[in-house]
């Protein structure tokens, strides 16, 4: 029989429980109230950290205006000062650590920086790198909003790639594109003529350096192009590529895949019923690969293509392939829906990127994954990787003093321990008393309300 009075006086069973992975959300990438208006951009760094750029002025309820970084749990890092004057877009990190960025802004550091600038890995000016007026002018006269650049992409060669929604490049024609050298001048040989007719929204650099252009152009340079156009290294289109999506219709981003055949995706109000899927499969020369069966019911603005083979698809949808999926989605390589990966969001996601560890970061207007909160960025556990198992733990020592239970836990970073007690050791119900997040260290639970009644603890790790 147990003798409630001796259970009392010792106040702990020492029990332990293990709860592995329950959640695609990152337990360890928690904090706070998030960010105060939308992140359109997340960008993994090689140390685990992130930077984050949006319509933003504050995280977690601190001053970060339009552009900030973030330490590997979420957390604001205050290391990181910058003073861009307004909105950025779109970030690219340089192999040396510099950080490219384009978007709205007209200064840096006090020092005019018009829609592009350098920055050094600290968030200073990098000065060395000079656009002279940079970005201006815009591309469609009547466009309410103003000239901004969307997105960049970076040469193997150093140079780097622009494009959006600007007619001009410090003072010379650049309709809704450009290539700049290192130090910021304007690359007078890549042979970009006349541009685009409409606005650009994605440029990547593929293996072979040729250059994949997306967005609402429907000619390049007196070339007649259907919202995608493939350049050679030297800015002359590859008229061998020949997509083709119909009217009303644009295409956000293209992801390729190793085979040469790549996956686009954007959004569609042809009454004609062309590209109404939102998201497709080319071949190498544009066409349709009418095997692929991927279909969603609005806008997808991202796609990322898996090691695995497996697509990464996020956006303003709310089902693929007749199924509901909140935003976020993975396709298995055919266009099939993967239904092992579910992490519904509340608003749309702008942005997927998977960082060094196989981890998933998202960016977007959300204030919650999963039924989680979880504010303008977050970060996903991808279910096809293994988990490192924590190693279960036991309370060695613990002292309880004023009503408040204390107890030195060993701790494995990405896991999070919550204190769980009760009052009656047969309960089916445990109540939390709090978490701690793993830090490779000893970490400290506590009952700030233990009381002086029989109380028994566990300790559950997620």
């Amino acid at each position: 029989m147990i003798n409630a009075r001796r259970l009392g006086r010792l106040l702990v069973l020492l029990c332990t429980v293990f709860v592995p992975r329950a959640s695609v959300l990152d337990p360890v990438f928690n904090r706070g109230v998030g960010a105060d208006n939308y992140v359109e951009q997340v960008l993994p760094l090689p140390d685990g950290k992130a930077l984050i750029s949006g319509m933003f002025t504050h995280y977690n309820g601190e001053d970060a205006p339009w552009l900030a970084r973030l330490n590997e749990d979420g957390s604001l890092d205050h290391s990181f000062q910058h003073a861009v004057n307004f909105w950025v877009r779109h970030m690219i990190i340089q192999p040396d650590g510099k950080i490219v960025i384009g978007g709205a802004f007209s200064a840096v550091a006090g020092q005019s920086r018009n829609l592009i600038a350098r920055l050094n890995a600290d968030g200073s000016l990098d000065s060395s790198f000079d656009p002279g007026l940079g970005f201006e002018q815009k591309l469609v006269e009547g466009d309410p909003l103003p000239p901004y650049v969307f997105w960049t992409a970076l040469q193997p060669d150093g140079k780097i790639l622009a494009t959006g929604s600007f007619a001009k490049f410090n003072g010379q024609t650049a309709h809704a594109m450009a290539r700049l050298n290192p130090d910021g001048s304007l690359d007078s040989t890549f042979q970009m003529g006349a541009g685009f007719d409409s606005w650009g929204r994605s440029v990547r650099v593929l293996p072979n350096n040729e250059i994949l252009f997306t967005g609402w152009m429907t000619s390049y340079n007196g070339f007649s192009c259907n919202r995608m156009v493939m350049m050679n290294p030297d800015g002359t289109p590859d008229s061998s590529f020949r997509p083709y999506f119909g009217d009303k219709t644009s295409i956000y981003c293209a992801a390729l895949l190793p085979n040469g055949q790549m996956i686009a995706s954007g959004h569609s109000k042809n009454e004609q019923g062309l590209f109404m899927r939102k998201i497709l499969k080319l071949n190498p020369d544009g066409t349709e690969d009418t095997s692929f069966l991927a279909h969603t019911d609005e806008r997808t603005e991202c796609v990322v293509i898996q090691p695995s083979g497996k697509i990464l698809i996020s956006g303003w949808f709310t089902s693929v392939d007749d199924t509901y999926r909140g935003r976020f989605a993975r396709l298995n390589p055919d266009g099939s829906l993967d239904p092992t990966f579910v992490a519904d969001a509340d608003n749309f996601i702008w942005t997927i990127a998977p960082d060094y560890k196989g981890r998933i970061l998202v960016s977007g207007g959300f204030s919650g994954i999963a039924g989680i909160p979880r504010v303008g960025v977050a970060r996903l556990l991808d279910p096809d990787l293994p988990v490192a198992a924590a190693t279960p733990v036991r309370f060695t020592t613990f002292t309880r003093k004023d009503g408040v239970f204390e107890a030195p836990l060993p701790s494995q970073l990405n896991h999070k321990y919550t204190l769980e007690f009760c009052d009656d050791l047969f309960a089916q119900t445990w109540n939390s008393a709090g978490s701690v997040e793993g830090t490779g260290n000893d970490i400290m639970v506590r009952d700030p309300a233990a009381g002086g009644a029989c109380r028994f603890y566990r300790i559950r790790i997620d």
